[in-house]
C-alpha cells in the first residue's frame, strides 16, 4: 500500500498492533493521527516515532459515538475527515477475529 503524502487514522496507536500500524505508516510517508483512550501510551508513540508534527494524538474513547464524531473537527484543517483510509487495529467482537 503506497502511503507517502496519505493522511490515515490509526485506532489503538497507544500501544501494541495500533502502535506498530502507525510507526509503519509513518515510516512510509503517511502523516497518522493517533487515537487511543490513554494519553501516556500515545506520548510514548509520538516519542518512537520522533515524526514531529506527521503524528498527531488524539485522545478518544472509540466506544463513545460523540466523541468520535467530534474528532474531524479536532484535527487541523479537518485532516481526519479527509482522511484516505481508516486502520482499526483492534477487533471489537470476537466474531471478527
Amino acid at each position: 500500500m503506497k502511503l507517502e503524502d496519505k493522511i490515515i487514522t490509526v485506532t489503538g496507536a497507544g500501544n501494541g498492533v495500533g502502535r506498530a500500524v502507525a510507526l509503519e505508516a509513518l515510516r512510509r510517508g503517511a502523516r497518522v493521527a493517533g487515537v487511543d483512550i490513554s494519553a501516556h501510551g500515545l506520548e510514548e508513540t509520538a516519542g518512537l516515532a520522533a515524526a514531529g508534527d506527521r503524528f498527531a494524538s488524539y485522545v478518544v474513547d472509540i466506544t463513545d459515538k460523540a466523541a468520535v464524531s467530534e474528532l474531524p473537527a479536532r484535527s487541523p484543517s479537518g485532516s481526519a475527515q479527509s482522511t484516505g483510509s481508516s486502520i482499526s487495529p483492534r477487533s471489537s467482537s470476537p466474531s471478527s477475529r
